[in-house]
């Protein structure tokens, strides 16, 4: 029975070195997502929360959270401080409320929340083909975001064919088509509608955004 404090004392240790562990994963994981999705933040900057850099920035500040929480239940637990993990105890509670908060708040904003990225996404797709600098910055950004998560548009490909969104000619932008070079690579104006959807990526950028893990 007396080698149960110190087998509780080291278990406890060792549960939360494992979310130290996850704690630095995360806002490394935080970062690299910030530093990949960075150059697609002004297609969503309407959002008024950051556009892409939302989601990464979140995950930095939990990780960050996490760590030092598991970090004082690792010293309190070794040291068996009873103030450090009175504070350890009490932390958790709060998380814990404030967990089942936010869980409550994203189901309430779910659909909030994509019809603001679908709405930053078309909005930011009238300004393709354009001649001022923001509209060669926004193009330039769509072209590299279609070939690189291999998609076109934002519900659809047919986005690009509405009156009020893309180049005066219409037509699928050669970001869109999956051979960038060969006897199939697209013209560089694209392809007329209807295209030959062979030939173009159908997927679309609102889903495969959310699917990307770098």
């Amino acid at each position: 029975m007396a080698c149960a404090p110190s087998l509780v004392k080291y278990l406890l240790f060792l549960f939360n070195f494992i979310f130290v562990v996850g704690g630095i994963a995360l806002v490394a994981l935080g970062a690299l997502t910030y530093t990949r999705f960075e150059q697609y933040d002004d297609l969503t900057m309407d959002l008024g929360i950051g556009g892409f850099r939302g989601p990464p920035i979140a995950m930095m500040i939990c990780g960050t959270v996490i760590f030092f929480i598991a970090f004082l239940g690792c010293c309190g637990a070794l040291r068996e401080s009873h103030t450090m993990m009175t504070m350890y105890g009490t932390i958790l509670a709060i998380l814990l409320i404030l967990e089942i908060g936010l869980i409550i708040v994203a189901a309430i904003y779910k659909d909030d929340v994509e019809e603001g990225l679908q709405k930053g996404f078309l909005d930011s797709m009238k300004n393709y083909g354009g001649s001022s600098d923001i509209d060669m910055e926004q193009t330039a950004t769509w072209d590299n975001m279609q070939q690189r998560f291999k998609c076109c548009g934002t519900m659809s490909y047919k986005d690009w064919h509405k009156p009020e969104i893309g180049t005066g000619d219409k037509n699928v932008p050669a970001s869109c088509c999956k051979d960038s070079d060969g006897p199939n690579k697209c013209p560089p104006t694209g392809l007329p509608f209807p295209p030959d959807t062979e030939r173009i990526y159908t997927d679309v950028v609102i889903f495969n955004t959310h699917a990307y893990i770098p």
